[in-house]
């Protein structure tokens, strides 16, 4: 969605008030802070339109907003909208290592709706979740890191490992079993990973439903 709303909201915003506003760029790497944005000419405290904050080691090289999508990820820290002084939009802020680090809608400077933040974890990431309709958290979901086994990348052994399971109330799994083997020790490491994530799920209180499942992991060289 990202994409193609960007563009679209830079000219409603700047068009908008186009003959009043003026942009402001800062840099201090100091401060650890570079800004682009606009505020109204009467009345520079108001920001008004696209903001965006860089990181500082590439911020001799910006000149004006970034409006591709991939380049937004690799260069910015912070970005959303302003309406008469106050966020009002999607907000995103992301780490140094290119990963979303929070994400949600303000209305008039209130978050509104499902906001998710990322936390590094162990060998991946855990995504919290806040519901500010109904005012309380949700179940997080976590994004787990495949360790390639060192055998099958030097044996050059690629393939999917189909994995069952009985999954529990309780996000404990049982009988565990391989249903599509790809050997190289592969399938322990899917395993592993599966087993992980409910380790996880169970320690966080998450809700699972009582049911068998597969799941697939799959193993790709590049």
């Amino acid at each position: 969605m990202k994409p193609f709303l960007l563009p679209i909201f830079l000219f409603i915003a700047t068009g908008s008030y186009s003959q009043d506003l003026k942009k402001v760029i800062l840099r201090d790497c100091g401060k650890n802070i570079s800004e682009i944005y606009q505020v109204r000419r009467e009345d520079i405290s108001i920001k008004e339109g696209l903001y965006q904050k860089f990181f500082c080691f590439i911020t001799d090289t910006i000149k004006d907003y970034v409006i591709n999508p991939d380049a937004q990820k690799q260069v910015i820290k912070e970005m959303g909208y302003y309406k008469n002084g106050k966020k009002d939009s999607l907000w995103t802020t992301y780490s140094y290592s290119n990963q979303l680090n929070e994400q949600g809608i303000y209305k008039e400077d209130v978050k509104i709706g499902i906001w998710e933040k990322v936390k590094k974890i162990a060998n991946g990431y855990m995504h919290e979740r806040y519901d500010y309709i109904n005012n309380k958290p949700l179940d997080p979901y976590f994004q787990l890191f495949t360790n390639y086994p060192n055998y099958a990348v030097e044996n050059e052994i690629q393939g999917v490992v189909r994995l069952t399971y009985e999954l529990k109330k309780d996000c404990s799994i049982e009988n565990i079993k391989v249903l599509n083997s790809v050997g190289g020790g592969c399938d322990e490491e899917a395993i592993r990973k599966t087993k992980r994530l409910y380790e996880l799920m169970k320690v966080y209180n998450c809700k699972c439903e009582e049911k068998t499942k597969l799941d697939e992991v799959e193993f790709r060289l590049d």
